[in-house]
């Protein structure tokens, strides 16, 4: 059985369609939480006060 798995590990490594889907799955999953990866402390036009004594 472990055989067989490996064996069909090695036939999906080998298999150009698969690396196509792994690259568009990375791309599409980028592309979803690309927005996220940015932190944005200020607004747009937005200043820092300093008020302290």
């Amino acid at each position: 059985m472990w055989s067989i798995l490996k064996r069909e590990v090695r036939n999906y490594m080998k298999n150009p369609l698969f690396w196509i889907g792994i690259a568009v799955g990375v791309w599409m999953i980028f592309q979803d939480t690309g927005p996220y990866l940015d932190i944005h402390y200020l607004k747009e036009g937005e200043t820092i006060v300093n008020d302290y004594p």
